[in-house]
């Protein structure tokens, strides 16, 4: 510090030495919460990291701490917040943070956050059934009163719309089921979504409640359960279950199919195969007759029932014993390891209650009479008991002795075996078994002796051997060979003889010598013709004597004779009917009793024959007959044939109705019919037909010009071939076929008109019974009768545009014509059009604001028909309008003259003369007169600009002598040539065209700024003009600065100079050191400046020199700052503040 004395005398000031007083004041730490990215912080966000400013003025952090005033939690030491630390609330809380330097001071701030907590909206569902005319509507409720908007998305969570109720689109007649999900937004937060259902079905009935009654599990050879069923509780539509009776429907697959079984209690019992273990599924669903608008069946309900079957065992080990030895060991195989085997000695049912003889895998029987015994055993399985399986066995008594077969032969014979039955056959010479064992293991023995003689046989039976048996072996003599009685020869059709032989034991054999038969008789069977043999021999004792022979003769039956009837038209002569061979002998009568006398191959009938007449034929050789064949001599009667409508009409082109006729006899292959038909107006002509109906198409006129109608006459004459050649004639019969022509064509002319118009009827000249045939198929099935086509009268008040064709037919209407009557004639067919053309659609394509004496302003019609249309063009005022191309129309050239108001005016004649009109009224405005002024508010670089442009409005007058001024609005865009920026500097608003545009930066010289003027119908014009920055003073030291400080302007040491060419600026502390420089200029303005560190440190609150040299744009050095005593200096202090 220093002091300064005044003396009084001259007023002089002296001034005294300086000494150095520190004081330190330490400011308080100024901290600031900053604010947040939005005003709401949504419940559901994450945690949020808040942060602050500080401005520690250098002192660095002792601590800080975060809290939130009221609440305990919800905030940690980092400033995390938790907007849901409260839960689904919404709230506005104070946070306070306080931070503590290393002085100890302390700074504290607040700030408010609002947390929002949006709740999800109630909904409205869609249900319904499939309804055509329904529309989907689902509606987000109970919103907040506050809510901003609602959210739909799909199921993807695609957003689709923010309506309220939302029309979703889908089809309300098909069976959907589908999810969509809403929120709502409050202060920019959005809720949790809410699902919202569209459930759209074809059938309201919910699937029933079914169960299984006893058990849904049985054994195989258990009754079969019943499945029970009854209405699902929740019904799948509005308004409640329609009362009355329903029908449950039983099913074997999930979808689809035919029902097995129904009913209206809901009792069903199925036909299971119970033989094999399977899981039976069923579904059960109910079928509803009382709905409405009709009956329907719902979802169906699955239920199984589960048939067991224990897999059956086998027995093994089962063998014979003898009686008094031990019973085989039988063993269970195949059984399951769950299972429990069950042994029984008599067989009981399955399944069975009794107890069995015998539990395990092993078992031995307690069987000890003699005979065969049979061991049944099962295993159970989960209850479930398998079918029986069974061994036997036989306990053998000591088996008696064999009985023998005696044996015999005759003298030369081969020796043949006796016989014994029983087992294990032994033969012996003695009763005792004593003496030589003739053959042992053998049923028979083959003695070789030559007279009578006995042997003994004994059997063994497992094992065992019982006594002998005596057999006689007996040698017999050869008897002589036997007689026969004769036999006579006989035909092949006569009964069979019956041959017979003297002897004993007589047996017959055939030629071949084969055995035939036995007995003293044999009956002969007729075979084929010729000599037959037969042999025979007798037995005695069982010997047979040698072979007897006889023979006779068997002749063949004639075969029936062929024959060859004929046949005779009434009236002829008789004619020869013939057979085969000279054998063959005529008959009258069919048993052949009464002969014509004549034999062989022909027979002429005598005398005249009136009727069909039978004859007969028998062939006769070596005393046999033929069957008796007839032959018939046909007389054929006069044949008839009878027309059965003889009047028939047809319109000439429709197809002939066929000629149809009864004949007598039935017409055959080689008959026929001639037709003969005639008119007065063509040839006759002539037809042959071989059926009974007639065809006259092909003969009958079938020209559509016929004028008048044609009669035609028909003669038909039926004609019936006889075997002999002869042809039998009817008498002719006749009709008449009237060809009628058709109806004269209705006349008709082709109409067109304009789209939008009324449409007016169709006209046609003919009959009242025109028909109209519409072809376009908007018109099908709009067919109409009359001299008209009545649009209108069919309810048609409007058609697309395009060409509708009509198929036209006329009809004479026909009186007692049988055959055609009410139908008429119809005439040939012609066509009417009408041509729906499209609407003229004139509109003029253009630019409604211009700017005066604009030349060439191109004017186009929006739309081009397909086919040309024809224009003409108006302007008014004194602009000149005019094409480029004669060919079109549709463009226009304007030459706009002065400004004003005019019109543009066209019309329109399409193609097929539908007129249209448009027009264009069109603004021009004149160029404004772009002009400003400007000033220098001070000796500074900057400058006031003023708009003084000049803007015309648009004034006309109309033919009522009233004015219409239309204002101008203009935007101006600002050059102030400081070669800055590329373009425009500044664009002003025609809103602040009267405020003064500031334009700083402005070194020392001459400038051409430029203002550009675009008024709003894009009328532009410029102005620019000299003018002169003559800035005399322009360096300012500040005196002291805070790098620390929260304020910005006041953090750096920076000079402030003007209309600089150059300039230096050095700082030293108070040591001399130089500590900071900078020679920064751009654009005349001094750019330098000092944050107060010195290689990267803060510098300590100090004062500091500074040093300056500068030279101005003019060529002046600058002098330096000037003193109160009005010295100038170069040099100054600056105070640093931390």
């Amino acid at each position: 510090m220093s002091y300064t004395a005044t003396e009084t005398n001259t007023g002089k000031q002296c001034e005294s030495p300086k000494s150095k007083v520190s004081v330190v004041v330490n400011p308080l730490p100024v901290v600031t919460i900053n604010n947040l990215a939005k005003p709401y912080i949504c419940n559901t966000d994450l945690d949020i990291t808040l942060t602050t400013t500080v401005n520690n003025n250098g002192n660095g952090k002792l601590s800080d701490a975060w809290s939130i005033q009221g609440e305990t939690s919800g905030i940690n030491a980092s400033g995390v917040f938790s907007p849901n630390f409260k839960g689904e609330t919404s709230g506005n809380y104070t946070i306070e943070y306080t931070y503590t330097d290393t002085k100890g001071c302390v700074g504290t701030t607040t700030k408010t956050i609002a947390v929002q907590f949006t709740p999800a909206p109630g909904k409205k569902d869609y249900f319904g059934l499939k309804d055509a005319t329904a529309t989907v509507s689902i509606e987000a409720i109970n919103l907040e009163t506050n809510y901003e908007k609602v959210q739909w998305y799909d199921a993807s969570s695609s957003p689709k719309s923010t309506t309220n109720p939302y029309l979703t689109g889908d089809n309300a007649n098909t069976e959907i089921s589908k999810k969509y999900y809403v929120t709502q937004f409050v202060n920019g937060c959005e809720s949790q979504k809410t699902e919202v259902l569209v459930d759209i079905i074809d059938c309201p009935v919910p699937a029933p409640n079914v169960t299984v009654t006893p058990s849904a599990t049985i054994c195989n050879y258990d009754n079969t359960p019943s499945i029970e069923a009854t209405i699902g509780s929740l019904w799948l539509a509005p308004g409640g279950r329609p009362a009355g009776a329903v029908e449950f429907r039983y099913y074997t697959q999930a979808t689809g199919g035919t029902p097995v079984g129904t009913s209206a209690a809901g009792s069903y019992t199925p036909t299971i195969d119970k033989s094999i273990a399977k899981v039976h599924q069923y579904y059960v669903s109910e079928y509803n007759p009382n709905i409405t608008p009709k009956a329907c069946e719902g979802p169906r309900t699955a239920v199984t029932i589960t048939v067991n079957k224990t897999q059956p065992i086998s027995i093994i080990g089962q063998k014979d014993v003898c009686q008094y030895e031990v019973n085989p060991a039988l063993q269970a195989k195949d059984e399951l390891g769950s299972g429990t085997v069950e042994w029984y000695e008599t067989q009981p049912t399955v399944p069975t209650m009794l107890t069995p003889n015998g539990i395990g895998k092993n078992y031995t029987p307690s069987f000890t009479a003699v005979g065969l015994h049979t061991i049944y055993a099962a295993q159970r399985v989960n209850g479930c008991m398998s079918e029986l399986a069974q061994a036997s066995f036989t306990i053998k008594a000591i088996p008696t002795a064999p009985t023998t077969t005696a044996n015999e032969i005759c003298e030369g014979q081969t020796h043949v075996a006796v016989s014994a039955a029983g087992s294990n056959i032994t033969w012996y010479q003695n009763a005792d078994k004593s003496g030589t064992k003739l053959l042992a293991n053998s049923n028979t023995y083959t003695p070789t002796v030559s007279v009578t003689s006995t042997f003994f046989a004994s059997q063994t039976v497992d094992g065992c051997e019982s006594t002998t048996s005596p057999v006689v072996y007996t040698v017999k003599p050869i008897p002589a060979k036997p007689t026969f009685k004769p036999q006579a020869n006989i035909c092949s059709d006569h009964a069979a003889p019956l041959l017979e032989a003297f002897g004993t034991q007589i047996e017959w054999f055939d030629a071949a010598k084969l055995p035939i038969g036995t007995g003293n008789t044999y009956q002969y069977v007729q075979s084929t013709s010729g000599k037959k043999d037969f042999f025979a021999t007798q037995t005695v004792q069982g010997c047979t004597s040698e072979l007897a022979s006889m023979s006779f003769m068997v002749y063949q039956k004639p075969n029936t004779p062929e024959t060859t009837g004929a046949e005779i038209c009434e009236g002829k002569d008789p004619i020869v009917l013939r057979a085969q061979v000279s054998e063959d002998v005529w008959y009258f009568d069919e048993n052949a009793l009464n002969p014509t006398g004549i034999k062989g191959a022909q027979y002429l009938p005598q005398g005249t024959i009136t009727t069909t007449t039978s004859y007969y034929v028998r062939r006769e050789k070596d005393g046999c007959v033929s069957d008796i064949a007839e032959v018939q001599l046909k007389v054929i009667p006069k044949p008839t044939i009878v027309i059965t409508q003889t009047k028939r009409d047809k319109c000439v082109y429709q197809d002939s109705k066929v000629i149809e006729t009864t004949l007598q006899p039935a017409i055959g292959a080689n008959d026929y019919i001639k037709w003969n038909i005639t008119s007065k107006e063509t040839t006759a002509k002539n037809a042959q037909v071989t059926e009974s109906s007639f065809n006259p198409d092909q003969y009958l006129v079938k020209d559509d010009a016929l004028a008048k109608p044609w009669v035609y006459t028909i003669k038909g004459t039926y004609y019936v071939k006889a075997q002999s050649g002869d042809i039998c004639e009817s008498n002719p019969t006749e009709m008449t076929y009237t060809v009628y022509p058709r109806a004269r064509k209705p006349i008709v002319a082709e109409t067109t008109i304009c789209k939008g118009n009324e449409i007016e009827p169709i006209r046609a000249y003919g009959s009242p019974q025109i028909e109209w045939r519409p072809q376009h198929p908007s018109l099908l099935n709009k067919n109409d009768f009359g001299q008209e086509y009545n649009f209108a009268k069919l309810g048609i008040t409007d058609l697309d545009t395009g060409l509708y064709v009509f198929n036209l037919v006329d009809k004479t209407v026909l009186k007692n014509v049988s055959d055609i009557d009410s139908a008429g004639c119809y005439s040939g067919e012609t066509s009417a059009t009408l041509r729906v053309a499209p609407a003229a659609e004139t509109e003029i394509i253009g630019d409604s604001t211009i700017c005066e004496y604009t030349a060439e302003e191109l004017y186009v019609l929006a739309h081009s028909p397909e086919k040309p249309s024809q224009y003409r063009w108006e302007v008014t005022g004194d602009n000149l309008d005019y094409t480029k191309d004669a060919s079109s129309t549709a463009v226009r050239y304007i030459d706009w003259a002065k400004a004003g108001i005019d019109t543009i005016k066209v019309y329109e004649r399409t193609f097929y003369g539908c007129d249209g009109y448009d027009e264009l009224i069109v603004n021009i405005a004149e160029y404004p007169k772009a002009k400003y002024t400007w000033s220098l508010p001070g000796a500074s670089n900057v400058v006031w600009f003023k708009d003084s442009t000049i803007q015309k409005d648009i004034i006309e007058t109309t033919i009522d002598d009233e004015t219409i001024t239309i204002p101008i609005s203009y935007s101006m865009y600002w050059n102030f040539d400081q070669e800055l920026y590329e373009g425009y500097d500044r664009i002003v608003d025609f809103e602040q065209r009267n405020d003064y545009v500031e334009a700083g930066g402005y070194t020392y010289g001459k400038k051409n700024p430029e203002l550009t003027v675009i008024n709003e119908y894009g009328c532009e014009s410029t102005y620019k003009q000299e003018i002169f920055i003559d800035i005399r003073s322009g360096i300012y030291m500040p005196t002291a600065f805070s790098p620390t400080n929260p304020a910005y302007s006041v953090r750096f040491f920076h000079p402030i100079g003007y209309n600089l060419e150059k300039c230096e600026i050095w700082v030293y502390d108070n040591w001399g050191n130089l500590i900071w420089y900078s020679d920064e200029v751009e654009n005349g303005i001094f750019v330098g400046k000092w944050d107060g560190t010195y290689n990267g440190e803060l510098m300590k609150s100090d004062t500091y020199i500074w040093k300056m040299e500068a030279k101005l744009l003019d060529g002046k050095q600058w002098e330096g700052l000037q003193l109160t005593n009005g010295k100038y200096v170069k040099f100054g202090s600056v105070t640093l503040i931390r």
